[in-house]
C-alpha cells in the first residue's frame, strides 16, 4: 500500500517530463489535444498554471487527469500517484518494462527466449531491461541473468588488463538480418555504470561473492596505471548509488571496501590500492550522523595513509643511504639536499585521482597507490579526521619543491 503525497507527486511529474525533454507548455498542448481541448494560449497559460500548482504541491492531480498523463509521460498511474516509488505494467502486452518488474524466472526465460530479441534493444523511451532492472532494483533478475550466463560484466580472459574496460558481454544470440541487436551487448561491454550499478546492489544485498567477481573495488583505469603518470578519474567511474550504498551498509561490508587490494596493471606490476571514494563515502557518513560507520571507515584510511607515507619516506631515505654510500667522498649537507631533491623529484602525485608514485632504479624502489582524504569535520572523529588528512599532507611534503 502507498499513500499519494502532493509534495512527492509533483516533483515526480516534473522530472518526467523532463526526461521527457519536453517544455512544461508543450507538456500542456498534448494533455488539452489528448483530451479533446481547445489549443488556445488562454488554455494552454490556464492548464500551465494548474500543472505549476501540481509540480509544487499545492494541488493534487485528478482522476481525470490519469489517462493523459500518464499516456505523455509513459507511465502507469500506480508509478506516477507514487511519486515513482511504486510500479506496474503500463501495457497489455510484455515489454521490458514488464519483465524488469517481474520476479518470476520463467517469465525471464521466456522473455530471453523470445525470436525478436526485443530483451536486446531499448524501448521506445530509449530505455533497455538493464535500465529498468537496476532502476527498479531487480536483484533477482540480474542475478539469474549472470548465474546463467546470458550476461556478465567482468571477462577474465585478459579485458581488464586493457585499462578501460572489463569486457562484459552477452551470450544471447543476435538476429543474423543486419546490424540490430547492439544496444544491450554494447551497453554491458563498453558503460562500466552497469557494472558499478550492480555492485550498489550487491552492497545492499551483502553479496560478497558478486563483489569479487566484479572486481568491486577497482575500475579499469588501475590496470593502466604507470609510475609517470596518475590516472585520470573519468566522471563514469564514478557511482553515486554504489557510494550512497556503502553509506548505509553493513559493518562487514564497510571493513570488505576499507582493506587495501592488489592491482595488476598492463605491465605485470602488482599495485596497492584502497577503493579510491572512501573520502566520499566518509563525507557523506558524517553529513548522515552515521559516526560508527564512518570510525569503521576511517581507521582503516588513516593506517593506509601513515603506511603510505612511511614507505615512500623510507624507500626516498634508503635511496639517499646508497648514493651517500657510493660516493669516493662523505657529501656535504648541501650535496645531500641537492640530492634528495633529485630523488624525490621521482614522485609523481595526480591532483585529479590522489594516486601517488615513487620509482628509482639505483637501487629499485617502487611503489604505486592512491591517498585519501576527508573534507568534512566531526568533533567525535576528529583525532582520526586530523591523521588521515596530515599523513596525506605529509606525503605530498615529501616531494619538496621537486
Amino acid at each position: 500500500m502507498y499513500e499519494v503525497k502532493k509534495d512527492i507527486v509533483g516533483p515526480y511529474i516534473k522530472k518526467l517530463i523532463a526526461d521527457k525533454e519536453i517544455s512544461q507548455r508543450e507538456f500542456c498542448r498534448r494533455y488539452l489535444n489528448l483530451n479533446g481541448f481547445d489549443c488556445t494560449e488562454e488554455d494552454v497559460r490556464k492548464m500551465a498554471n494548474r500543472l505549476s500548482q501540481i509540480i509544487k504541491g499545492k494541488k493534487s492531480i485528478q482522476v481525470f487527469d490519469l489517462p493523459a498523463f500518464t499516456e505523455i509521460l509513459g507511465v502507469s498511474c500506480e508509478e506516477l500517484i507514487s511519486g515513482g516509488t511504486v510500479f506496474s505494467s503500463s501495457s497489455s502486452h510484455v515489454t521490458n518494462y514488464d519483465v524488469a518488474l517481474s520476479n518470476d524466472p520463467d517469465v525471464w526465460e521466456k522473455h530471453i527466449q523470445r525470436e525478436d530479441k526485443l530483451i536486446l534493444n531499448p524501448d521506445e523511451y530509449g530505455k533497455t531491461i538493464l535500465d529498468y532492472a537496476f532502476e527498479f532494483k531487480n536483484y533477482g533478475f540480474l542475478k539469474y541473468m549472470m548465474n546463467q550466463d546470458y550476461i556478465w560484466f567482468v571477462d577474465n580472459s585478459g579485458w581488464q588488463d586493457k585499462g578501460y574496460t572489463y569486457g562484459g558481454g552477452t551470450n544471447i544470440k543476435r538476429r543474423e538480418v543486419g546490424a540490430v541487436d547492439y544496444s544491450v551487448p554494447m551497453q554491458i561491454q563498453y558503460e562500466d555504470h552497469i557494472r558499478t550499478n550492480m555492485i550498489a546492489l550487491a552492497i545492499e544485498n551483502d553479496d560478497f561473492e558478486v563483489l569479487d567477481g566484479l572486481c568491486a573495488r577497482e575500475n579499469p583505469l588501475m590496470h593502466n596505471a604507470n609510475y609517470s603518470v596518475g590516472l585520470t578519474r573519468e566522471e563514469k567511474y564514478r557511482n553515486e548509488n554504489m557510494i550512497d550504498a556503502l553509506v548505509n551498509a553493513s559493518p562487514k561490508m564497510l571493513e570488505y571496501f576499507s582493506r587495501d587490494f592488489k592491482v595488476k596493471n598492463i605491465n605485470k606490476c602488482n599495485n596497492t590500492f584502497i577503493y579510491p571514494y572512501l573520502g566520499e563515502v566518509i563525507d557523506k557518513m558524517i553529513q548522515a550522523k552515521k559516526i560508527e560507520s564512518a570510525k569503521v571507515v576511517l581507521e582503516k584510511v588513516a593506517e593506509h595513509n601513515k603506511k603510505v607515507y612511511e614507505t615512500i619516506f623510507s624507500m626516498v631515505e634508503q635511496t639517499l643511504e646508497v648514493w651517500a654510500s657510493s660516493r669516493s667522498y662523505t657529501p656535504d649537507e648541501r650535496a645531500i639536499k641537492e640530492q634528495r631533491g633529485n630523488i624525490t623529484g621521482y614522485i609523481f602525485y595526480s591532483e585529479i585521482t590522489d594516486m601517488i608514485s615513487f620509482v628509482y632504479n639505483q637501487p629499485k624502489e617502487e611503489i604505486m597507490t592512491n591517498l585519501i582524504k576527508v573534507k568534512k569535520n566531526c568533533k567525535e572523529l576528529a583525532d582520526l579526521i586530523n591523521s588521515t588528512n596530515d599523513y596525506y599532507k605529509k606525503t605530498l611534503a615529501l616531494k619538496g619543491d621537486s
